[in-house]
């Protein structure tokens, strides 16, 4: 099992947000309350196709919930209806464990929040066929967004990326 330490301490998500967050435990809500006390947050409960894709939000935040689109399909069309949902120069934030095909992950996730709480999380992805690598979710969001920052460390990533223009 692996253990991994998130800082988003300093993580400043402004503007209307969609929290796609594994379980929904309200981690992003969390982390931005202290630095901005109308923060408006919606949460994704449904597939991205079952939702109205015009809703306009400034970002969008992917915590830990690439399991939940594990086809090559499924996730095309999620960054596709992210991409309609997000306003222009929208950005998406997605962190996410380097899971290759052909290896389980196990593993527990402490992430650090603004007023130095501490959300622990058990993620298991035991889907033998999923490739959720970084390259794999960039080539993923290529079509729909500009990848600005890319960052790994700990067998995680981050990935940022700016809605491209239609």
């Amino acid at each position: 099992m692996e253990n991994v330490f998130l800082n988003l301490e300093k993580e400043i998500f402004r503007g209307n947000v969609l929290d796609i967050t594994c379980d929904g435990r309200g981690i992003i809500y969390n982390a931005n309350k202290h630095y901005d006390s109308f923060i408006e947050i919606d949460y994704l409960e449904n597939d991205l196709i079952e939702r109205d894709t015009n809703s306009g939000y400034d970002s969008c935040v992917m915590f830990f919930s690439l399991q939940n689109y594990s086809t090559v399909l499924r996730r095309k069309q999620l960054f596709k209806d992210l991409h309609k949902m997000l306003n222009k120069n929208g950005y998406l934030y997605i962190w996410d464990v380097n899971k290759e095909k052909l290896k389980p992950w196990n593993g527990n996730i402490k992430v650090s929040l603004p007023d130095k709480s501490i959300v622990n999380l058990e993620i298991k992805n035991l889907n033998l066929l999923e490739d959720s690598t970084s390259y794999k979710v960039i080539d993923s969001i290529k079509e729909y967004f500009e990848v600005i920052e890319k960052i790994e460390s700990n067998n995680c990533f981050k990935i940022v990326a700016k809605r491209k223009d239609d």
